[in-house]
């Protein structure tokens, strides 16, 4: 390649009596004036501290994605001009489709036109840099769930928004805790004020009544 005039590069591991050493090599053929290569000029980087920034890199985002993957909420990350999803975890699977075919879509794709339209609102205030919450059911794959929805903005530098933190939490069983607690609590109201019986529950510090039945 590089005797028929064409640059070439490759990186490779070299071992050195310290230890290896990546380094970046590039071949630079030399033309004379009639266009014939004379010569190859050899031309090596060591990269080998790139190289181990590179490996650092990875190995923090696998941890980060393997975290976010088993945390039991929605997790994503979207652009704040397109409104298109960067980064999302697996509990967005949930919505029927893989991460993979997820990733740089709209946030309309995924969610659908009916909640797209109730998070809008939310999204424009995170866009000027509010932190936004809102609740929505959903359809998803087991059925409708009840989601806790917020949007975080993350600043650029010069303090612009580009990007919302999408934190998502399943609360359906906490309402649904707290409509059995309201019935219990509604129950037993019922039941005190029809006893032929004063009940009455007094706080024990302030001796003052909390609660009194009907008598």
């Amino acid at each position: 390649q590089v005797r028929a005039g064409q640059r070439a590069s490759y990186e490779n591991v070299f071992p050195q009596p310290t230890g290896n050493v990546w380094a970046q090599v590039n071949y630079v053929p030399a033309i004379d004036e009639q266009g014939d290569v004379r010569g190859i000029v050899v031309l090596t980087h060591d990269i080998t501290q790139i190289k181990h920034a590179e490996e650092a890199l990875r190995e923090s985002r696998n941890l980060l994605l393997t975290i976010a993957d088993n945390l039991p909420a929605y997790i994503a990350y979207v652009d704040a001009d397109t409104l298109r999803y960067k980064f999302l975890n697996k509990q967005f699977e949930n919505f029927g489709r893989p991460c993979s075919e997820l990733v740089g879509k709209e946030i309309r794709e995924v969610i659908g036109e009916a909640n797209y339209a109730l998070a809008f609102p939310y999204l424009e205030k995170a866009r000027t840099g509010q932190l936004t919450v809102y609740e929505n059911e959903f359809r998803l794959i087991h059925g409708k769930r009840l989601v806790q929805v917020n949007y975080v903005p993350e600043f650029d530098d010069g303090g612009r928004v580009r990007g919302i933190v999408v934190l998502g939490d399943d609360i359906t069983m906490l309402k649904q805790t707290e409509h059995a607690l309201r019935e219990s609590e509604k129950l037993l109201l019922l039941i005190a004020d029809n006893m032929p019986a004063y009940i009455a529950y007094a706080n024990a510090a302030e001796l003052r009544y909390r609660f009194v039945n009907k008598r």
